[in-house]
């Protein structure tokens, strides 16, 4: 007995665990404390364009890591219709998809893939779970690798889409 899957329904759901959420936030969280108290235990004065560039870093760092801690209930689902995070908001359609690209050479994120688009998006980022830049949607980072490869392998099979 086969089922037809509706079309708005979930094929597979990605989500950052816990443990690879707080492990993340506190290396970022820690290197930027680590820089600034570089800035702070810097013993000459003479270069003011440098202490405002690692300061500037050291606040970034500390930022991304409060963002990874924040997004608890983040996470991106597959449907046949489309890619949407949790919220049912759609980050894109499946069949304006131009090509998926897992390959070892790929500008992605680690254990992830890329989607190359056929129309432009404006930015869009989750830190450890996707990027959207332009053309080009990036999902992984934090995720498990098994994950993202069983995400990629369905949007190749039950979405119809190229693989490069």
């Amino acid at each position: 007995m086969t089922t037809i899957l509706e079309e708005n329904e979930t094929l597979i759901v990605l989500k950052v665990s816990p443990v690879k959420r707080f492990l993340g936030s506190a290396l970022l969280v820690t290197l930027g404390f680590t820089l600034l108290y570089s800035i702070h235990k810097k013993t000459a004065e003479e270069n003011i364009i440098l202490d405002l560039i690692f300061l500037s870093v050291a606040l970034t760092l500390i930022y991304y890591g409060w963002r990874i801690i924040k997004a608890k209930q983040t996470g991106v689902k597959l449907t046949k219709l489309g890619i949407y995070d949790l919220n049912n908001t759609l980050l894109y359609r499946t069949s304006d998809i131009k090509h998926l690209d897992r390959g070892i050479f790929a500008i992605k994120p680690a254990n992830g893939f890329i989607i190359h688009l056929n129309k432009p998006l404006a930015f869009q980022w989750q830190p450890g779970l996707f990027w959207c830049i332009r053309k080009r949607l990036a999902i992984g980072g934090l995720l498990s690798k098994q994950e993202c490869k069983a995400f990629a392998d369905l949007l190749e099979i039950e979405c119809g889409v190229k693989r490069i």
